[in-house]
């Protein structure tokens, strides 16, 4: 028996064998993928859909959907336009003979904390011996709000549409309260579930040529310029920068008193009429 560094020939000829077959198996994987309607939408690599935490996210809702029965066609990364050359960037479409289902993905994990009337939720993240770290983020009820805004101007739409926040399974709901009907937050996992009862329950029938028709002119917002996607992320940093409570702007202050002495954060410039403060972190 031949060894090679401590190896038979056997064991290479094993190891050699399972490298082909992953590369095949990867390069089928991509050859699917390319025929896919998220990537119509996104040109996401392959890669980068598998382990980029926001894309994974959208391309799960895709696989999530795309054995919906019914006549359809679904769009990701959809840069709407708004007034004042802004856009809005809505995450999926599903397009349906029923009406349209809008979806802002969430691929977080820890816990989660919101009610649908306050501006901010909460994730907190374990970090070990009883620590956990707070993470601020916009209400998404009120975010995909605004996308259907846009979304039904654009459009010049008036059938069924509806609402859903979709977050990684890996989440848990600690607090979630919604007190009106027209949004639904839940795990992805019950994405399609949830979706199939409401095609079921909608009254609406779009003709073929009328989803085809909708889904076409969607389609041209997603592969947008990369200056149209740079102005629209400097839009929202922007935007983070601006007082939720009156629209003055946030400045860095320094705490003079307390545990937090001597430390910066960001604080409303119309103090003390506004008491509105931002961790920096």
């Amino acid at each position: 028996m031949n060894l090679y560094y401590g190896f038979s020939m056997g064991e290479i000829l094993t190891a050699i064998v399972s490298c082909a077959a992953i590369v095949l198996i990867i390069v089928f994987a991509n050859k699917t993928y390319k025929r896919s309607e998220y990537y119509k939408s996104t040109h996401c690599p392959y890669m980068k859909a598998l382990f980029n935490v926001g894309s994974k996210g959208e391309y799960l809702t895709y696989k999530a959907l795309k054995s919906i029965s019914g006549y359809k066609h679904m769009v990701f990364n959809c840069y709407i336009p708004k007034g004042e050359n802004e856009t809005t960037e809505v995450d999926a479409v599903l397009i349906h003979e029923a009406g349209l289902f809008v979806i802002e993905s969430k691929n977080f994990s820890g816990w989660i904390f919101g009610d649908e009337k306050q501006r901010e939720w909460t994730q907190v993240l374990p970090k070990g011996r009883g620590q956990s770290e707070k993470n601020r983020f916009f209400n998404p009820i009120i975010q995909n709000r605004v996308h259907i805004k846009w979304l039904t101007r654009y459009l010049a739409y008036s059938d069924d549409i509806r609402s859903y926040v979709a977050f990684s399974n890996r989440c848990t709901f600690k607090e979630i309260n919604i007190h009106s009907g027209d949004s639904k937050v839940l795990h992805r996992q019950k994405l399609k579930t949830e979706i199939e009862r409401d095609i079921n329950l909608s009254s609406t029938r779009l003709s073929e040529t009328e989803v085809d028709k909708i889904y076409e002119k969607l389609l041209v917002l997603t592969n947008v310029e990369e200056a149209i996607k740079l102005k629209h992320i400097e839009g929202v940093k922007a935007k983070e920068y601006m007082c939720p409570y009156c629209g003055g702007k946030l400045v860095v202050r320094t705490a003079k008193t307390g545990r937090n002495t001597g430390k910066q954060f960001l604080g409303c410039i119309n103090y003390p009429k506004c008491r509105y403060t931002k961790s920096i972190d």
